[in-house]
């Protein structure tokens, strides 16, 4: 296993390793397994580009001491079927309306992450997974700045897990077989949306507290909504400040 330190400095991160690669020529030459490690306060902006991940890499960033994070990565990330891919200690970020992570039908881990989109005009979900993905959200921050949209993690036919994490205005759409498992998860601010909403799906919610605002003029929503799919709910709050009926 190799690793490239991407960012602007010479500081080394591991004993040997001394050359400080730009992003995508760090790419280029890593191979499965490697690591891609970000200096503290590299930014990487992707501009127009689709950032396209066809290997098993770890990206790996930089946290404080105070838990703030350094480094991101502005733009759209697709990762590609049948690969293995992790990011931690990373800001994915973007400002434009368009998807932040894809997960085709690959394996991805999000630990100690922010993702986010603060574009008003943005109508795409933040995270997008199909095709038999397994996805897994844990020790992180998600969060957006509409609080109206209507999903913001969507799956088709894709296994999601979210432990221990954030959702700050974030609405959750499973469908078609997926299965979704919710465990230590804080949920709130969502309007104007059920804060899960699930068609021919599984939905399980351990150990988490899923509050929404559940009435848009004439509209009432659940904050889990289920069409032809299950709920199994354990040591859990489930509710809505409107006094709409928390399940559906």
């Amino acid at each position: 296993m190799a690793t490239f330190i991407v960012g602007n400095t010479r500081k080394v991160f591991n004993f040997g390793t001394s050359k400080v690669w730009d992003f995508s020529e760090a790419y280029r030459n890593a191979s499965n397994g490697d690591v891609i490690q970000f200096q503290a306060g590299t930014i990487i902006n992707l501009g127009q580009n689709r950032f396209t991940v066809e290997k098993n890499l770890s990206f790996v960033g930089d946290m404080k001491d105070d838990g703030s994070l350094t480094t991101s990565i502005n733009g759209t990330i697709l990762v590609t079927k049948g690969h293995q891919v992790s990011f931690e200690k990373m800001i994915l970020n973007d400002n434009i309306d368009r998807t932040v992570v894809t997960v085709n039908g690959a394996d991805v881990v999000l630990n100690q992450c922010i993702m986010r989109n603060f574009s008003n005009t943005n109508k795409k979900v933040l995270l997008y997974a199909n095709d038999n993905a397994q996805v897994k959200i844990m020790n992180s921050i998600v969060d957006t700045s509409d609080q109206k949209r209507w999903d913001t993690i969507k799956t088709y036919q894709a296994n999601l897990v979210i432990e221990n994490t954030t959702l700050d205005k974030v609405s959750i759409w499973v469908s078609e077989n997926s299965n979704c498992k919710l465990t230590r998860v804080e949920s709130s601010r969502i309007r104007s949306t059920n804060a899960v909403y699930a068609i021919r799906s599984n939905v399980e919610i351990e150990d988490s507290k899923i509050i929404n605002d559940g009435i848009d003029g004439e509209n009432k929503y659940p904050t889990v909504f289920l069409n032809q799919s299950s709920l199994k709910s354990r040591n859990s709050t489930l509710g809505n400040q409107d006094e709409v009926e928390s399940v559906h």
